[in-house]
């Protein structure tokens, strides 16, 4: 699963096509104001209220710019946040690796579980968007003239020792491709700015 956690300006990826979390089937989480309870008892209140807990905590923790976008087409949250350094320079490993460990951090802390539910909840719609990109890779795979049907590991192993970067140029695409019809939709949102 690709990192939901994003860097300004450059993304680092997009969304774990299951934005923050896989589903894992759990509800609330112990240093969440929500208490657990059943699968798909989470309300969208309680995912944004999380989410904007997860921007606190990383802003806490020494990140600046943090923002929170919600993708209704995945249903969940991506986090971006500009370089520590005052610079234009593009950061450093060290200074991405200390932003995602805590982005990761607080996310677990206050956002997976939450996030997971409203998954769940949603599990059939993010499954055919991961249908709907899967296609969109192999559209592009038959454009570059690789008969394809589907993408299992097998046949990205035979893909990728054939033609050599050739399924990585096409997830690309389909990730541009992709961003441009969030971005059309509107289906990517931003929560206000915590800083007040």
């Amino acid at each position: 699963m690709a990192s939901p956690f994003r860097r300004m300006p450059r993304r680092l990826a997009i969304l774990a096509t299951v934005f923050v979390v896989a589903c894992s089937g759990v509800a609330g989480s112990a240093d969440s104001a929500t208490p657990g309870g059943p699968v798909g008892s989470v309300t969208f209140a309680e995912l944004e209220a999380a989410a904007a807990r997860t921007v606190q905590c990383m802003e806490e923790k020494g990140l600046s710019e943090v923002t929170a976008s919600y993708d209704a087409q995945y249903f969940g949250f991506g986090f971006e946040w500009g370089s520590p350094s005052d610079s234009s320079a593009d950061p450093s490993s060290s200074e991405i690796e200390r932003g995602e460990a805590i982005a990761v951090e607080c996310a677990d802390r206050y956002l997976d579980a939450i996030a997971a539910a409203w998954q769940e909840m949603h599990r059939s719609e993010i499954e055919a968007a991961n249908r709907a990109f899967e296609q969109r890779i192999i559209r592009c795979l038959r454009e570059q003239g690789i008969e394809v049907t589907g993408l299992n590991p097998t046949t990205v192993d035979q893909i990728d020792a054939a033609h050599p970067g050739v399924r990585d140029q096409c997830f690309n695409r389909a990730l541009d491709e992709e961003a441009l019809e969030r971005e059309r939709s509107g289906s990517t949102t931003t929560l206000p700015d915590s800083s007040g």
